[in-house]
């Protein structure tokens, strides 16, 4: 999804008390969450790219830091527990609200 909506989701669900948020990588202007899979339904905002199991993606090593510089692939967040996993049940309909254009105000 685009970093401007995941940067929202994240600081919405941070100090959520059941930490929902697993690994974060970056790549170019763009953030991956891994959610379980399945997790297609309801369907994802036209805003992100939901992958159906078999899909592959590259994600950098687990040592590259997410920087500011879009060129470096990286990771935003690494759980301490190793979990990758996302809830999808709190993650999507955050997302759905941040993509959705008509709650964005008007510029």
């Amino acid at each position: 999804m685009p970093d401007h909506h995941a940067r929202q989701a994240i600081n919405l669900l941070r100090d959520h008390a059941l930490d929902p948020v697993g690994g974060v990588f970056s790549v170019e202007d763009r953030w991956g969450f891994f959610v379980p899979s399945r997790s297609q339904e309801p369907p994802w905002p036209a805003a992100t790219t939901y992958l159906t199991e078999g899909s592959f993606v590259t994600v950098p090593p687990a040592h590259w830091q997410y920087t500011d510089d879009p060129n470096r692939p990286g990771w935003v967040r690494q759980r301490p527990d190793g979990g990758l996993l996302t809830a999808p049940l709190l993650l999507h309909p955050i997302v759905a609200a941040i993509s959705d254009e008509r709650l964005q105000p008007s510029a």
